[in-house]
């Protein structure tokens, strides 16, 4: 019996160490299991969140010097770029036909009139004698007459005004400087009416000059751009050169017949000093994105695919062999992927709705998609390097 016990407690033993073993092992493997749980959720855990930018409307002006010698081909800092500044003297002439038609044209009214005398004296009459109408134009002798007692004199008039008020239809006239007495045995009647105060003509005006000079200003340039083509490629083969590059000074002018007269040709000619100015529209790019780039916030960067720029020459330094442009860029800017708010250090262990109202809260952005992966990951990784911040276009 004694040896039956012992076998028992013995039994009972190893029981009992078995069942602690199992706990150990069933730990490990739970605790195995758990590991392998977290470094599998933190080796394939990723999100990747999709940014729509909001583009923005941005203007900019300023100015840009052209110089013939520069130290360096691009001076940015000093928004100066390498160029050729032209000089020539130029003539040419153009011959307008086309004065723009017939213009009304004030003038004096003239015509003749039949003065009669029913006095028993010669009645003289100095020039310049006024005659007055029946409507109250008033008119006057254009020669002194002697008008024969009891007889008539045909005489040329005149208008005293200029104008159409002047061309009046046939009428009887009283002559004021004569008494009431007088007026009455003296007077004079035109049998046909009187013309001149307005007529048809064609006329030189400072407006059809203008418009001419223009004209011949421009063809002068154009001409200028073909026939130094060659020779500023020959320097630079990027360079170029423009009408819009060219600046001018008459120097003489003249104008045939002057401003003024009556005429159905107009002759007019031209001396001028043109100042041209090439250079390479590539450099003036490369100045005006940084220096539009320069006057944006950090955050954002100018978009090359809505970009645009005019430039206006305003002045030039022949001694110093340089000019000055004006220019004017329009574009739209974005944020940059480089811009702080997109650092990843405020993205970790952030929901879906916490990353979006996250970038919402800036200017700069329209729209934002979070997605995350594998499936059943409803948060952010804590790992920087897992979270992936890409652009997208808005739509």
């Amino acid at each position: 019996m004694p040896i039956k016990t012992k076998k028992r407690k013995t039994a009972v033993k190893k029981q009992k160490t078995s069942r602690r073993f199992r706990g150990i092992i069933l730990f490990f493997v739970s605790f195995t299991v758990i590991l392998f749980l977290f470094i599998l959720y933190y080796s394939f855990s990723r999100t990747i969140i999709l940014i729509t930018p909001k583009t923005t409307q941005t203007e900019d002006t300023f100015n840009i010097i052209v110089a013939e010698n520069t130290s360096e081909e691009i001076n940015i800092e000093e928004n100066v770029i390498e160029g050729l500044i032209i000089e020539k003297e130029v003539e040419d002439f153009l011959i307008v036909s086309d004065l723009g038609g017939p213009q009304e044209i004030s003038g004096q009214a003239e015509g003749k009139v039949i003065i009669y005398n029913d006095w028993s004296q010669v009645q003289p009459l100095a020039a310049t004698t006024r005659l007055l109408s029946e409507g109250g134009v008033l008119f006057r002798i254009k020669e002194r007459i002697d008008v024969p007692a009891k007889s008539s004199v045909e005489a040329k008039v005149y208008a005293d005004q200029e104008g159409a008020e002047g061309d009046i239809e046939p009428s009887k006239f009283t002559i004021p400087g004569l008494s009431s007495q007088m007026q009455g045995l003296v007077w004079a009647e035109s049998k046909e009416a009187m013309s001149g105060g307005i007529r048809l003509a064609n006329q030189i005006t400072q407006e059809t000059v203008l418009e001419h000079q223009n004209q011949l200003i421009d063809q002068m340039k154009q001409k200028l751009v073909l026939d130094l083509t060659s020779e500023v490629r020959a320097v630079n083969e990027n360079y170029s050169i423009s009408i819009d590059r060219i600046e001018y000074e008459v120097l003489e002018k003249k104008v045939e017949p002057p401003v003024g007269s009556e005429a159905e040709l107009l002759t007019l000619s031209l001396k001028l000093k043109l100042i041209a100015v090439a250079f390479s529209e590539e450099d003036l790019q490369i100045v005006t994105k940084n220096k539009i780039e320069e006057d944006l916030d950090s955050g954002l960067s100018i978009s090359l695919d809505n970009f645009a720029l005019s430039y206006t020459f305003e002045t030039f330094n022949l001694l110093e062999k340089t000019a000055n442009f004006e220019v004017v860029v329009k574009g739209e800017s974005l944020i940059k992927l480089s811009s702080p708010i997109f650092n990843r250090n405020n993205l970790t262990n952030k929901d879906r709705q916490q990353i979006t109202a996250y970038f919402l809260d800036f200017d700069g952005i329209e729209n934002v998609e979070v997605k995350f992966s594998p499936f059943w990951v409803f948060k952010s990784p804590a790992l920087q390097d897992h979270i992936e911040i890409k652009f997208t276009a808005s739509e």
